[in-house]
């Protein structure tokens, strides 16, 4: 199920083996995320009374992360750019910004059914999206640009926004940990630079 304008109603359920991505639009009261569901929001709004039960899967994308207890710790900087993070706290409030700038704010209660709830056992991430990523894919497209005309990025038709898009347009934002994968292990480099000087010096004796 894509969600990404209007208005879904209240009492929304994500079932076992469904997937539901929301970029946009509204979503009402009372959203259950059930055991063995998947649900990625990156924009738009959720109301009150979220519930992620155990086995469930939630995947936050955005541009601000903040969890707050006694005191509010902004995590944000501490995230590698499009690089899912774990979010294990309970009975704080995580809030921030979604990839589109619109505001979000869950209660993250292990206990009370009352508000939101997320049990300990549902998988909670965070992933700071790329700057001109409005719809949290992982990639600056010409969907973000529609996002953009729609004033649905974060400073909405913001000439900040646009110079952001056109900038970054057509790279896919690549997780650090797959451009660390790319470096040669210190033994290979070893080898092959053992391996181009013997061949220069059996280049030079002919």
């Amino acid at each position: 199920v894509n969600i990404s304008g209007g208005t879904v109603g209240n009492s929304f359920d994500a079932l076992d083996g469904s997937a539901v991505n929301i970029s946009g639009g509204t979503v009402g009261s009372v959203f259950a995320a059930f055991e063995g569901s998947v649900v990625n929001i990156s924009g738009g709004s959720v109301g009150g009374g979220f519930d992620a039960s155990s086995g469930s899967e939630v995947n936050l994308f955005g541009t601000e992360f903040v969890l707050d207890s006694i005191d509010s710790i902004d995590i944000t900087a501490s995230l590698i750019t499009n690089v899912p993070f774990t979010i294990t706290d309970r009975d704080v409030t995580l809030s921030g910004l979604f990839a589109d700038g619109s505001p979000f704010s869950f209660e993250l209660n292990s206990t009370d059914f009352i508000a939101d709830y997320f049990d300990p056992l549902a998988l909670l991430t965070v992933t700071l999206v790329g700057p001109g990523d409005f719809d949290g894919n992982l990639v600056v497209d010409g969907a973000d640009f529609l996002k953009w005309q729609r004033g649905q990025s974060p400073d909405p038709l913001s000439t900040s926004d646009l110079a952001a898009w056109e900038a970054n347009y057509g790279q896919p934002f690549t997780p650090l940990s797959a451009s660390l994968a790319a470096v040669p292990e210190p033994a290979s480099l070893l080898l092959l630079v053992s391996a181009v000087g013997a061949l220069l010096l059996r280049s030079r004796r002919r």
